[in-house]
């Protein structure tokens, strides 16, 4: 299972992380050391991600049914959410996340941040699954990271605008 399709798959995908973070590992050593939840160690996975999938559609890769793939892509999504989760002092949910998908089978795993709860911002949740997308789709290798920058950096203006009232 790359992505959760329900509440129930969603808990057994967070439980099962230590042993998708321990197969990934096995594949990927050499990435032990570097990813250390910095937001710099989003390059890392980023370039893991261009170098495998290269020139391969995110739509397609998707619907993958290969074991491998299916191993690095939901713990790269994992990784990804828990990297911006905890520079972005966010939760994890399962939520629909688009006013556009609001019927059930739309739900995804999403990092909520925590001072945002309240403030539906283009910036208050998070889709992991969809920066994977992304990242392979544009094919940047800093994409993963600067768009957290850009989160860390526009929770600072709102929290000041927020003080001042």
């Amino acid at each position: 299972m790359i992505l959760p399709k329900t509440r129930e798959e969603f808990e057994y995908w967070l439980q099962q992380m230590e042993s998708n973070r321990a197969d990934f590992f096995l594949r990927y050593s050499h990435l032990e050391e570097l990813l250390d939840f910095s937001i710099m160690s989003l390059d890392f996975i980023e370039l893991l991600l261009l170098n495998k999938y290269a020139g391969i559609d995110p739509h397609q890769l998707q619907k993958s049914t290969d074991s491998e793939d299916k191993i690095i892509l939901s713990f790269c999504i994992f990784y990804i959410g828990e990297t911006y989760r905890k520079h972005l002092d966010g939760k994890w949910d399962f939520a629909i996340f688009s006013k556009k998908e609001m019927t059930v089978g739309h739900e995804h795993p999403v990092i909520i941040r925590r001072n945002y709860e309240y403030v539906h911002t283009s910036y208050s949740v998070i889709v992991p699954s969809n920066l994977l997308w992304t990242c392979i789709h544009r094919q940047d290798g800093h994409f993963l990271s600067r768009i957290l920058n850009i989160n860390i950096n526009s929770f600072e203006k709102w929290n000041e605008q927020f003080k001042e009232l």
